[in-house]
């Protein structure tokens, strides 16, 4: 087991392999995402902020790189939000902006999770801070969409191969 220090050090290392990558990670859109995922969402859209939180960082601990960056990512969005909740206008800006820099890899989606659309969310409620333009303590909870599928008649097609 890594100690503290080590882990994030490891960490930022994922990181900074996955942002240098040329090919996106478009091969966990439609992994099958793991029993605890669920109730993580469940509990983020329902503004349980701290229980999510938790979830979160249950499947981090259990998780193998690069999908434990993604679960890195929403521990730290859903402690920014908890923070936020809390006033705490510095710990949720942190937070936030950290757990935004582990998610950009992993767009659009993975695990059918529409990480386009949180990030999108959480930037935007991010620049709001940054500007004073909402209360801190108005954090958003519709931050995840589930995303469709390759399988999905909704889902749009990519050009280029055969039809």
């Amino acid at each position: 087991m890594h100690q503290r220090g080590e882990r994030r050090a490891l960490d930022r290392q994922w990181l900074r392999y996955l942002q240098e990558r040329a090919a996106p990670l478009s091969s966990l859109a439609d992994l099958d995402p793991p029993p605890g995922l669920s109730p993580a969402v469940q509990l983020l859209t329902a503004g349980e902020f701290t229980a999510s939180h938790e979830a979160w960082e249950v499947l981090w601990r259990e998780a193998t790189y690069p999908v434990r960056l993604f679960y890195l990512a929403m521990a730290k969005l859903t402690a920014g939000l908890e923070q936020a909740r809390r006033g705490n206008s510095k710990g949720a800006v942190r937070l936030v902006s950290d757990g935004l820099q582990f998610l950009k890899p992993f767009q659009p989606s993975i695990m059918r999770l529409d990480t386009a659309q949180i990030e999108e969310t959480m930037s935007r409620w991010l620049g709001q801070q940054r500007r004073g333009e909402r209360p801190i303590a108005a954090a958003p909870t519709q931050v995840i969409r589930i995303a469709p599928t390759a399988n999905d008649p909704t889902h749009e097609r990519k050009r280029g191969g055969s039809s």
